[in-house]
């Protein structure tokens, strides 16, 4: 009997840690911020539409930057600087002005499968006007 209760309280911390790990690694792929540094290609599509490439990296210290060129369908191509990226819980946040620093635009997405997607909001800086906003998508270059 007790050698049968043995067994069984082994077999279910095995199973109950065993899920545990797996249940961590899920919960670290989804949170881990090298998933999502690189370079990204991918388009936009909304009240405007257009393709991009945006660059993320991570410094020494851990803190994230990078820069996204966009070329809107109906406008001349620019680049910008991330004045902020964020990833909490799998999901980005960033956010970047355009050229002239009329207006912010906010970007989140997570992955699906290997990509990312997302939406994003673009907003007049001086009164919070929203301009446009749509959804995007990106791979991997």
């Amino acid at each position: 009997m007790q050698t049968r209760l043995k067994v069984s309280l082994l077999a279910g911390i095995l199973i109950v840690g065993f899920g545990g790990i797996k249940g961590q690694r899920a919960t670290a792929s989804i949170d881990d911020l090298t998933a999502f540094i690189g370079a990204w290609e991918g388009s936009w599509s909304g009240d405007s539409s257009g393709k991009f490439q945006m660059t993320i990296a991570k410094s020494a210290a851990g803190k994230l930057s990078g820069s996204i060129s966009a070329k809107p369908d109906d406008g001349d191509q620019y680049t910008a600087e991330f004045k902020t990226i964020d990833v909490n819980s799998g999901k980005l946040t960033a956010k970047f002005e355009d050229p002239n620093g009329d207006v912010e635009v906010t970007i989140t997405g997570s992955f699906e499968g290997k990509s990312l997607k997302g939406t994003y909001t673009v907003r007049q800086k001086s009164d919070g006007t929203q301009l446009d906003t749509g959804s995007w998508t990106a791979t991997r270059k």
